[in-house]
């Protein structure tokens, strides 16, 4: 009598595409060489990596990894033998252990197949939350996730402009380091593989005159924005009076229309742009948090009156404090709403110094779906090679899956999460007899996993000369 076993693997999709990516970056044999005894660090390396895609609605858990590896068919799927969750932990911090070397590798790697150096790279920064206090790296800091009560940790990417947006640099800083600090460590690490011509584009959280000089001797370009001083104000004060042009004139809404006074200094030159849309926005934002002092919300509130000896609620309007909110909205107001800034030592005019800005996007978006998709943060461990590890993991599968999106422009728009569903799609039905399994029968392919499977890579991925 045949027994028919339908078995759900997840990993079988993802693990195909692991294959091809690490013989793409030739991963195979760099990471053979990180560890000499014991378990083959490559196919637990692309465990973990398939866990995790496998998995990222959830933080990353070794005890839970090793649960899912140890499966029959996993562990067939990967040739591995049964191990436990040690042999993980330790492939971790190997994996942590060799960070910035792994990080070098990696950029050589993707750099080797651009064919021409790039025009602009993207670099920003953030943190991510750490659960304990055991980690060196972990320290009490601005956290944009709004935990101050926890350590934190300051993560630091670079990112290739478009077309390619793969990620190209990770560092890693105490969650007390400030971006403009942090700067200088991602800029030198990504500095030695770009040309004389590249412009580096960053936020003005990191603009410095340090790091403008920094720049500069490493010989490359910056475009960033400003943050506002009284020598901007000044011009802000005769923007409508100068020479001002506007960008998007063939823009109908006048509200959506983008205006520029160009300012030129001997080596550098400032842009300065003004959006009705944009002051309305800023307007709008001073008068929320206006009305929030006063303890207004909308323009009914709720007062506590006694009637007959007891207390009752009454519905009020708040026309009578309306007008002192209109007399503090205005005196909040700086005259610099609607503005902003940004300034290069590249040549640029001051269309494509802004759409090249806002392609800064891009490096955002990878944050985002670091943390929020791929669910980095909270960091449960409690060195900072166990840290390093888990990090470097989740770069490596948005890595990958950049690569991915650039080779094949039919899921270039396709989000991070929607991809690594389509590969999971992918359903195996294994057929046991008497004697164990028999056969097994592949299905539930869709158009994208379909697309993914069948691309040559290897074709497209052309190594440069040099």
């Amino acid at each position: 009598m045949t027994i028919i076993t339908t078995h759900k693997s997840y990993s079988l999709g993802t693990k195909k595409v692991l294959d091809i990516m690490f013989s793409l970056l030739n991963l195979d044999e760099y990471i053979s060489q990180l560890k000499e005894a014991g378990v083959d660090l490559v196919k637990l390396a692309k465990l973990i990596i398939s866990f995790k895609m496998e998995n990222p609605d959830t933080t990353f858990s070794i005890s839970a990894c090793a649960t899912w590896g140890n499966q029959p068919e996993i562990l067939r799927y990967f040739g591995l033998e049964p191990f436990d969750e040690q042999t993980l932990y330790r492939a971790v911090r190997t994996i942590g252990d060799n960070f910035e070397s792994t990080l070098k590798y990696l950029e050589k790697q993707v750099f080797s197949h651009i064919p021409t150096k790039p025009s602009a790279i993207f670099i920003d920064w953030t943190t991510a939350v750490l659960w304990g206090l055991h980690a060196s790296l972990g320290a009490y800091g601005y956290s944009k996730a709004k935990r101050t009560d926890k350590h934190q940790v300051t993560i630091g990417a670079a990112m290739v402009s478009k077309p390619y947006c793969i990620p190209v640099g990770l560092t890693l800083q105490a969650g007390n380091i400030t971006d403009m600090i942090h700067f200088q460590r991602t800029l030198i690490q990504i500095s030695k593989e770009l040309g004389e011509d590249t412009i580096i584009v960053f936020d003005k959280g990191a603009s410095s005159q340090t790091n403008f000089e920094l720049v500069e001797a490493v010989g490359l370009k910056y475009l960033t924005s400003l943050r506002f001083n009284k020598t901007l104000d000044r011009h802000i004060e005769k923007f409508w009076d100068s020479e001002i042009v506007c960008i998007n004139d063939t823009e109908t809404d006048e509200m959506k229309k983008l205006y520029a006074m160009t300012i030129r200094y001997p080596s550098r030159t400032d842009f300065i742009f003004f959006s009705q849309e944009r002051k309305n926005n800023d307007i709008e934002a001073v008068r929320r948090e206006v009305r929030k002092k006063f303890g207004v919300s909308d323009e009914y509130g709720m007062k506590k009156i006694k009637c007959n000896g007891t207390i009752q609620t009454q519905i009020i309007k708040y026309e009578d404090i309306e007008d002192q909110i209109d007399e503090a909205v205005e005196a909040k107001l700086t005259g610099r709403e609607g503005f902003f800034t940004l300034t290069t030592d590249a040549d640029l005019t001051a269309e494509e110094a802004i759409k090249l800005y806002r392609e800064k996007d891009a490096i955002e978006k990878f944050f985002h779906t670091m943390k929020t998709e791929m669910k980095l943060e909270p960091l449960r461990v409690r060195r900072n090679d166990a840290m390093k590890g888990v990090i470097l993991i989740t770069y490596l599968v948005q890595l990958f899956l950049a690569i991915m999106k650039y080779l094949i422009p039919d899921i270039a728009k396709k989000s991070v999460k929607f991809i690594i569903k389509e590969l999971c799609c992918l359903t195996e039905t294994v057929i046991y007899g008497r004697k164990g399994p028999k056969g097994k029968i592949t299905s539930n392919f869709t158009l994208t996993n379909t697309r993914i499977l069948n691309f040559d890579f290897e074709k497209s991925w052309v190594k440069t000369e040099g």
